[in-house]
């Protein structure tokens, strides 16, 4: 590693751990940052799993009897959301951190508060809080909507970088503040990229997303491959 080691804060508001997008994506971040060198205080929610983490210490706001924490905007998720944020406020405050790394709509609430006690944020864009409401239903306009936009605002404009997923949330950002520095960290695949599916397997993918045998294939669209399995990993 070239350069001090850090300390990091890094704030991601989820169940951690479970075998989903965003955690998965803050439980290899994590370890590349650990794996550099810098020393790392993760908080998350109170529930999920325990993984290893070497090099991590892992930390878990207080705990709500909310039942369980679905992906998506919810009530028990704004509810987490306020212990959360005080302990993430007082850690940031006293813990001594050169650097505050948050996801999702934690760089929104920790924004101001970064900004008083001049530690930098780097704002992990996983995706849009407000077009979260908005797809959801969740909230599709009034004060929640719009208190989310300007949050986003203001956390974007006020990062010292940004760390995105894909191309678009990329153009989005740099479209917001295009004074922000961007890197688009694209998520790691759920499998060993050196390792090959036995043919059950690929037979069963098959099966369960109506997909016909290679010898039938002929002429094929993509989306019609790809539509039927991200609908079988999304239920």
């Amino acid at each position: 590693m070239t350069g001090r080691s850090l300390r990091i804060l890094f704030l991601a508001p989820q169940p951690f751990f479970e075998v989903r997008g965003t955690p998965l994506a803050v439980l290899h971040m994590t370890r590349a940052l650990a794996g550099l060198g810098h020393q790392v205080d993760l908080l998350t929610f109170a529930q999920g799993e325990t993984v290893p983490t070497e090099g991590v210490r892992h930390l878990r706001s207080l705990w709500l009897p909310v039942g369980r924490v679905k992906a998506g905007p919810s009530l028990a998720k704004m509810a987490l959301d306020v212990p959360f944020l005080v302990e993430a406020a007082w850690r940031l405050r006293f813990g001594g951190y050169d650097v505050v790394h948050a996801v999702e709509e934690a760089a929104h609430l920790i924004a101001p508060f970064a900004r008083w006690f001049r530690v930098p944020l780097v704002m992990d864009v996983d995706s849009s809080i407000p077009d979260q409401l908005r797809y959801s239903g969740f909230a599709t306009r009034g004060p929640l909507l719009w208190a989310a936009e300007a949050l986003e605002r203001h956390a974007l404009r006020h990062s010292a970088a940004t760390v995105t997923v894909c191309a678009s949330l990329t153009d989005g950002v740099r479209a917001r503040a295009p004074e922000v520095p961007v890197f688009q960290v694209e998520d790691p695949p759920l499998v060993d990229p050196r390792s090959s599916p036995s043919p059950e397997a690929v037979n069963a993918l098959r099966r369960d997303a109506s997909m016909a045998p290679p010898q039938a294939w002929r002429s094929v669209n993509c989306t019609t491959l790809v539509l039927p399995v991200s609908n079988a990993a999304s239920q």
